[in-house]
């Protein structure tokens, strides 16, 4: 059974990633059942606010035996003429609400805090026309009126405020030919106002509840369905681990015999060539192995050290693949420039070796490779690159991928796994590496590091 390990960086990631798509949706989803929740209850608090005050006006009409606009036909035809009080909103509403209405919000209507309507008749020179002088003065809504003594059909429906600041539903009715010029009822919205704010608070709270419900679930489901996967990874790098150890025995025996034989070999000896290819694949191999290695302990972020100078650092580096590569030169654009970092210099190098290593290989000797620094104020930027074949479109978006192998027409196939780890060092560095066509012609790497 394996020993429980840190999980690594890219599965947290996944689950992270995971988990804030399905909140991000969940919250879209809720925002917008919200809004057409609330639109829609607005709307149907309007209605019913409507029907009332078309009734109140209706009743009024037909008491006064006035004709009735068109507008009010078909309260004329729902009402009983002949009915002394007045219907419940809801009795009112009845005949223009969606046969589905819920039976909870046409409750809503009947409720205690459901406030009575009131009427105010007005003159030819729009002042109240008070029939009981007992009853207290309403105001009259000016704008109102004006606008049903405008309007085609003389009647004006509008949401105002009064000088307390609440919130009125009125219907003003013209009649030009009638003493009685104006007929103006409103109902206040208070009631209306205070469930709106209830409800918006009730959906509010579920929706921040289901959002964290959401959340715990994603996190819990995304790690379930995630756990396969990191165990395959788990076995796969100590498959890897304990293969590139064994392996590591035998290797080193081949090559410490091959590099004695070789010894006492004369430099004519047919022998001689067959014994040099042996060191060198014996070479290839070991590398492959470290490299092996490299991948399968690197799963951490790499801490930051205290700011040096990278440029001393990146000439012995270039001293060394120049050793490694005789005839070969890497043109060093940005010899004086000093750059301070605080990115570790090994992982700094170690990138920047596989990255000369790929272009000597990849390259023909008459080819040029240079190394330029960008010095920015939020980053330094580090370009290698070669005037060699470049790489074919085709292979530009794999190139950093695990074991994916090409030739740049030099006859070399690599073991694919050099720009795979320069990308795992740069991410666990929070950097960046990527490719970009050299112009005119050939390949350029360039590795960003964020100040």
């Amino acid at each position: 059974m394996l020993k429980s390990l840190r999980k690594p960086s890219m599965f947290r990631s996944l689950r992270f990633r995971m988990t804030v798509l399905n909140a991000s949706t969940t919250v879209l989803l809720i925002a917008f059942l919200r809004i057409m929740t609330i639109t829609w209850l607005t709307d149907t608090f309007i209605q019913s606010a409507d029907a009332v005050l078309y009734q109140r006006l209706s009743t009024e009409l037909v008491q006064r035996t006035l004709p009735l606009p068109s507008r009010l036909t078909n309260y004329h035809n729902y009402l009983n003429v002949n009915h002394a009080g007045y219907l419940s909103e809801i009795e009112a509403l009845q005949p223009f609400l969606p046969a589905n209405t819920p039976t909870f919000l046409t409750s809503m209507f009947t409720s205690p805090l459901t406030v009575g309507t009131y009427t105010v008749i007005a003159n030819s020179d729009g002042l109240p026309i008070r029939e009981n002088p007992d009853e207290p003065a309403i105001p009259l809504n000016n704008e109102s009126m004006q606008a049903a003594a405008a309007s085609p059909e003389h009647i004006d429906v509008r949401s105002i405020k009064d000088q307390q600041g609440r919130d009125i539903r009125v219907v003003s009715l013209h009649m030009p030919d009638n003493p009685i010029r104006y007929i103006q009822v409103g109902r206040p919205m208070a009631d209306y106002v205070s469930l709106e704010r209830q409800l918006r608070f009730i959906l509010l709270y579920v929706g921040f509840i289901g959002i964290i419900f959401v959340i715990l679930a994603s996190w819990i489901l995304s790690g379930y369905f995630v756990a396969p996967s990191e165990r395959a990874y788990e076995l796969q790098k100590r498959f890897i681990t304990n293969a590139s150890h064994e392996l590591r025995t035998p290797v080193s025996i081949v090559r410490a015999s091959a590099q004695l034989a070789l010894q006492d070999v004369p430099t004519d000896h047919p022998n001689a060539d067959l014994l040099r290819t042996i060191v060198a694949e014996n070479k290839h191999m070991t590398n492959m192995i470290d490299n092996l290695l490299t991948i399968a302990r690197t799963e951490q972020r790499i801490p930051s050290v205290d700011a040096y100078d990278l440029m001393p650092h990146m000439h012995e580096t270039v001293k060394t693949v120049e050793r490694g590569a005789p005839g070969r030169t890497v043109h060093m654009l940005c010899a004086q420039v000093t750059i301070m970092s605080t990115y570790d210099p090994h992982y700094v190098n170690h990138i920047i070796r596989i990255l000369l290593d790929n272009a000597i290989a990849h390259t023909p000797a008459t080819a040029e490779i240079a190394i330029n620094c960008v010095v920015a104020p939020d980053s330094i930027e580090i370009h290698i690159s070669d005037t060699g074949p470049g790489v074919p479109p085709e292979h530009i978006d794999s190139i950093f991928e695990p074991f994916v192998t090409y030739s740049r027409g030099t006859g070399h196939r690599g073991s694919g796994i050099g720009l795979n780890i320069a990308r795992t060092f740069a991410r666990a560095m929070n950097a960046q590496l990527r490719y970009r066509s050299n112009t005119p012609h050939g390949a350029c790497f360039v590795l960003e590091l964020p100040v």
